[in-house]
């Protein structure tokens, strides 16, 4: 999902690109991608051929000094790993980008290999822990308005996705959220989940727009390490009433996380200032919030205002993609 929404911004920014994920071609994705072909994507001069011959892969392309020569930046998602191989001989600037899965374990290593990359980070909650690596730039997620259908509020339902909720009950906040949903209609698509009448397989990404535009409200499940998450970002670009975990809630080993990741969850601090309540620290307090929104058809009007708009303030694409343009002018 992030590897096609960079893919295409830069691409839209007018940057050649090469990703070493699913779209390494863009119009004929490998399989497992989960977004349509991209179209229009400039691609860099010899990197296809080189990774096609010489077989290369995500973990081994940056050894092949001649492929790796061919980019002037290589951004490199999570793999801190790959950072060893910038010794001089890769002209390209190395940036490594946070994305949620920075723990205290993970900020040691990055440590060891802090001169060798530009660290950007993706939430300002992550900027502001003093244990953290120094970061060079704060750079959101980015989205485009326009790939999301209108709010139309047609389902009286609790939506939500979420997957492996079996494999990660706590980092799911899956016995809050079976809780806190109890007393209202709902469905949970995605795969992994415990067997439930409410659960339902996974579903396309543009059966997934669909589903956002067409439930009345939404419930996001634990984040825990991430401050925030994509489904968060399209539940708010399209609209619809969101209802997430407080920050007390997401501390609480026995509900969501801890109590050390607790600084870095974001959620509340971005759905503050709603003109409804939608973060909630217990069940009750998720039930009243999920039930007033249900009940008020005005309610779930405002709300979809304000979210579309505070969306449009920290997602949009376009402002994503001039924070870009400023850190690659600065520094490369």
């Amino acid at each position: 999902m992030l590897e096609y929404d960079d893919v295409r911004m830069f691409s839209r920014m007018g940057h050649r690109v090469f990703s070493t994920g699913f779209y390494a071609n863009p119009e004929s994705p490998t399989a497992g991608y989960v977004r349509p072909p991209i179209s229009g994507v400039a691609p860099v001069e010899g990197a296809g051929d080189l990774w096609r011959t010489r077989k290369l892969t995500a973990d081994n392309c940056l050894q092949d000094i001649e492929f790796a020569n061919l980019f002037d930046v290589v951004v490199i998602i999570y793999r801190f790993d790959l950072l060893k191989f910038f010794d001089g001989n890769i002209r390209a600037l190395p940036v490594f980008r946070t994305i949620g899965q920075s723990v205290p374990d993970v900020e040691q290593r990055l440590e060891a290999v802090r001169g060798k990359a530009k660290i950007v980070r993706y939430s300002p909650n992550e900027v502001h822990i003093p244990s953290y690596v120094r970061s060079d730039a704060l750079i959101r997620f980015g989205k485009y308005e326009a790939d999301f259908q209108d709010y139309r509020d047609a389902i009286p339902s609790v939506l939500s996705f979420y997957q492996s909720a079996i494999r990660r009950p706590l980092q799911s906040s899956y016995g809050f959220y079976e809780q806190a949903t109890r007393p209202y209609p709902r469905v949970l698509y995605g795969n992994g989940n415990p067997a439930a009448s409410f659960n339902a397989p996974g579903v396309e990404y543009e059966e997934m727009l669909r589903l956002y535009a067409e439930h009345s409200v939404y419930f996001s499940l634990g984040t825990y390490p991430a401050s925030y998450t994509l489904n968060l970002i399209e539940a708010m670009m399209t609209g619809i009433p969101t209802v997430a975990l407080g920050r007390q809630a997401f501390a609480n080993p026995g509900i969501a996380g801890s109590a050390e990741m607790a600084p870095v969850y974001e959620v509340p601090d971005i759905l503050a200032g709603a003109p409804h309540p939608l973060v909630a620290d217990s069940v009750e307090e998720a039930q009243a919030h999920l039930g007033h929104l249900l009940e008020s058809r005005q309610a779930r009007a405002e709300t979809s205002t304000w979210l579309r708009a505070k969306a449009r303030e920290l997602f949009s694409a376009e402002t994503v993609a001039d924070q870009w343009r400023a850190f690659f002018e600065k520094n490369v």
